[in-house]
């Protein structure tokens, strides 16, 4: 193989992944200026509360009168649930949206919501002109929580540690 091939290939993923960062997928005809609302989804954040996910989709750019930014979840085995409206801030920086806790066939609250994932839209004239696919656990703020194997053993005073998956960052506390 060429270095051109070896080249093009180490570089086909990086292109492939840089539309899905911006969230963005232009349907217009030629002649036409670009002027779309692009979410951000490196700043997008979502809080697991009680029975509800809340979200928050940041802007880059002011939007177009009518422009419907619309979110769902689609679980692990991408079954998707109900479309939600998402509501646009008075300052037109940011969009959110509330979405109903997953729940399992048997009716009972999903516990792993982390390997879900947040599908959006963004439309206007009755067009899509950008949509993404956001996962959970990536930019939930209070995803996880710590339990203790041997709560016993911790007592005030003294040092432990706490290792967390799938990044293996390890920090030393007091207890």
């Amino acid at each position: 193989m060429s270095w051109q091939t070896l080249l093009l290939l180490a570089l086909f993923p990086f292109a492939i992944g840089s539309e899905a960062q911006t969230g963005v997928v232009q349907q217009r005809a030629a002649g036409t200026p670009v002027a779309a609302t692009l979410v951000v989804e490196g700043g997008a954040k979502a809080t697991l509360e009680k029975d509800a996910i809340q979200m928050v989709l940041p802007l880059s750019g002011a939007s177009k009168p009518g422009t419907k930014f619309t979110v769902w979840l689609a679980s692990p085995k991408n079954v998707r649930s109900g479309e939600t409206v998402a509501i646009l801030s008075p300052d037109g920086k940011s969009a959110s949206a509330v979405l109903p806790w997953p729940i399992d066939a048997q009716g009972k609250r999903e516990e792993d919501v982390g390997w879900y994932r947040v599908g959006y839209r963004v439309e206007w004239d009755g067009v899509e002109h950008a949509h993404g696919t956001l996962s959970i656990g990536a930019i939930a703020s209070n995803l996880m929580e710590l339990r203790l194997a041997y709560p016993k053993l911790v007592a005030p005073g003294l040092r432990a540690m706490a290792c967390c998956w799938p990044k293996l960052v390890c920090r030393r506390a007091r207890m």
